[in-house]
């Protein structure tokens, strides 16, 4: 697969995770709302149990620059080479030391 068509793939996925997660919530809060009628809350949980799984460690961090998914650092979605490079060149703002 190329490096964009990957990247698009895993950033759908986790839109759709995103939007499940909401939807999820919002359905588990309104069936513990005992305020409701009965039928309304059974209504609710069989829409729940009938909703198909989405697992969010399917989901892999990728660097933005080049899509590989091995040895990315968190808090900058980026690769330890692409990290290196930029440091050098002093992309990175903050950044000083680059020889670890």
């Amino acid at each position: 697969m190329s490096t964009k068509l990957v990247l698009n793939k895993d950033f759908n996925y986790r839109v759709v995770l995103g939007k499940k997660k909401l939807y999820t919530r919002v359905l588990k809060l309104v069936n513990t709302d005992l305020n409701l009628p009965i039928e309304n809350r059974l209504y609710i949980s069989l829409k729940k149990n009938n909703q198909f799984s989405m697992f969010s460690c399917k989901t892999r961090n990728r660097c933005i620059i080049t899509g590989r998914s091995r040895a990315v650092f968190k808090y900058m979605k980026l690769t330890r080479m692409m990290f290196k490079n930029l440091a050098v060149k002093g992309n990175l703002v903050g950044i000083r030391k680059y020889s670890w």
